[in-house]
């Protein structure tokens, strides 16, 4: 197949263009061709996607839609190119001009189609909200955001636009989700059963041997420091635990000095440390210190790919049974799935797997296997190229 991938960012900077550039290479290693066509320029301190990519120039259909239609058209008729896999894109006359020359898959690969704020959680409650997009929206204050055209104030966003955007995507043939829980709000907001699959984004190079399990009682949490992630919570859940630990915090975001003041307020300043962010190369040595890897959610998790990280390195996983999480998270067999926002119980279970490291062992091998058996690089390849076989056929 020649495959059209389309992302809006043609350079790394999160897990979603990650995703891509590991698809990209993967499909290319099966004798696929594919070409990125993205719309935002590259900063010069970001390095370009290194997949085998047909190098394509950048354009934003936001500023003129026409040399974008008219690049679609020259990039369909010179690489011959047969189907379209978009990820990352908001613009709907982008997204037009590529399906009047080509079938399209979009992967939605977070809440932002039907969540005006994106995290889908309320803002005064932090409850889950598992509401369609519209009343609820407004009635919960979900329309309110502090990333205004003007820094500092704040800003009411347009939910007509949202809505004209969820109907266009309405009209789409394929789409793919990463965890049942969006599947199933996606068909709450309308989308029909079979228009939207799961597709559980794994990225390259998660596979490894068993590691075994270190004596330190560590509790490790990676991840951003957001309000959305619930270190927070973390900390709460950590004045449960009775036994010896050490909590590691890996990361960085604009949460991070609440936290850092919660930990001193609960006395837990000599047992946490935030080391702050890490290179993706030495974040394997955090993972073999664990005793537990700790996933806090209060958003629902698209999908939650720490956990998959701690599952190939063999280590059990405490996380709030929310969002995309209990896909993967097997509760008293590869860890503990714990209510939302339950801190006390979540707590308890941490302290369940410091007092028995025969335990963790036994959860973390569990684990392993289940991502042996369930979430390679290569299954994700293989259901990939079929889902495109489809699109193309149809």
């Amino acid at each position: 197949m020649n495959i059209l991938m389309v992302n809006e960012k043609g350079w790394f900077f999160g897990g979603v263009e990650q995703l891509v550039n590991d698809v990209a290479t993967g499909l290319s290693e099966r004798g696929h061709r594919v070409a990125l066509l993205s719309t935002e320029a590259r900063p010069q301190e970001r390095d370009a996607l290194s997949a085998p990519f047909v190098a394509t120039p950048c354009l934003d259909p936001e500023v003129s839609i026409d040399p974008w239609r008219q690049r679609v058209k020259a990039m369909v008729e010179e690489l011959e190119l047969e189907v379209a896999y978009v990820h990352r894109l908001t613009s709907v006359p982008a997204i037009e001009a590529i399906l009047e020359h080509l079938p399209v898959v979009r992967y939605v690969h977070d809440h932002d189609l039907y969540c005006p704020r994106r995290h889908k959680y309320f803002p005064l409650t932090t409850r889950i909200c598992n509401q369609p997009l519209g009343v609820s929206c407004v009635v919960n204050g979900c329309l309110l955001t502090p990333n205004g055209p003007w820094p500092g104030l704040p800003w009411l966003i347009n939910l007509p636009q949202k809505r004209r955007e969820l109907q266009f995507n309405l009209r789409l043939p394929r789409l793919c989700v990463g965890s049942r829980w969006m599947r199933d709000m996606m068909i709450t907001n309308g989308f029909s059963e079979d228009q939207v699959e799961v597709l559980p984004p794994i990225p390259k190079g998660l596979e490894q041997d068993v590691s075994p399990m270190q004596e330190e009682p560590v509790v490790l949490f990676v991840g951003q420091v957001i309000r959305g992630k619930g270190v927070d919570l973390l900390l709460r859940a950590l004045t449960e635990v009775r036994q010896p630990f050490q909590a590691l915090i890996v990361g960085t975001g604009n949460h991070m000095q609440t936290c850092i003041d919660l930990a001193r307020s609960l006395n837990l300043g000599g047992q946490v440390s935030f080391p702050g962010w890490v290179s993706h190369d030495r974040i394997g040595d955090y993972f073999r210190r664990a005793r537990a890897v700790a996933v806090p959610s209060r958003w629902p998790e698209p999908f939650g790919m720490v956990g998959l990280e701690a599952m190939w390195a063999s280590r059990p996983v405490v996380a709030f049974a929310v969002g995309g999480i209990p896909d993967w998270l097997a509760d008293g067999e590869s860890g503990f799935a714990v209510a939302e926002q339950d801190w006390k119980l979540y707590g308890q279970a941490l302290d369940q797997l410091l007092a028995d490291p025969e335990l963790a062992k036994r959860m973390g091998q569990n684990g392993y296997d289940l991502a042996s058996q369930n979430y390679r690089f290569d299954s994700q390849i293989d259901r990939t190229e079929a889902m495109l076989q489809r699109a193309l056929q149809s």
